[in-house]
């Protein structure tokens, strides 16, 4: 029998469940955020066949573990980049369909090494140009650190001054979660 986890779950279930209504084979998308490589694989698997991931972060093991855990995937589809997700239009062509951030720290990794509120929203506004028709970014923030509460806090500012149209902005608060579970966020270019 199938393991199927309910939509409202928790922030990641959700932003898989948007991405997985959202993207199909072929697609071009983005894993800004790689970390141990989990959001990778599951956008590898659903662009396949024909299309392309292209995955971002700063610490070496981060790439290593994403290596280890793509290593039945089609390599020739994942791109895996060592820079930070500030800098992704050097390396994905514009018309993504859809990007994804998971941010904090890496799993397993140093707790004082996090994302940046700054450079983190610099990343989604340096994305939103990327964006195809209908493309969407989906983000993950971690608030049980006080970085994350800064890129919450700095991310629905953002969000909030987008401009109605193209971009609709939304996001889901878990507040029936102790100690700030996380949240989600998600902007979707309509044209």
């Amino acid at each position: 029998m199938r393991d199927i986890r309910p939509v409202l779950d928790n922030a990641l279930s959700m932003a898989q469940a948007f991405l997985a209504q959202h993207v199909e084979a072929g697609d071009v998308v983005v894993d800004a955020t790689m970390g141990n490589g989990y959001d990778t694989e599951f956008l590898a698997r659903l662009v396949s066949p024909g299309g392309s991931v292209f995955a971002f972060d700063t610490e070496q093991k981060a790439l290593e573990e994403t290596k280890i855990r793509i290593s039945t995937i089609d390599q020739n589809s994942v791109f895996l980049v060592k820079e930070s997700h500030e800098f992704i239009s050097r390396h994905v062509p514009q018309g993504i369909k859809a990007a994804v951030f998971n941010l904090g720290y890496l799993p397993g990794g140093d707790r004082q090494s996090t994302t940046v509120a700054a450079v983190t929203v610099r990343a989604v506004a340096n994305l939103l140009p990327l964006l195809g028709k209908d493309g969407i970014i989906v983000i993950v923030v971690y608030r049980g650190h006080e970085e994350g509460k800064r890129e919450w806090n700095a991310l629905v500012e953002y969000g909030s001054q987008l401009p109605r149209s193209p971009y609709s902005v939304s996001m889901c608060d878990f507040i029936n979660q102790p100690n700030d579970p996380p949240g989600f966020i998600g902007i979707q270019r309509r044209n």
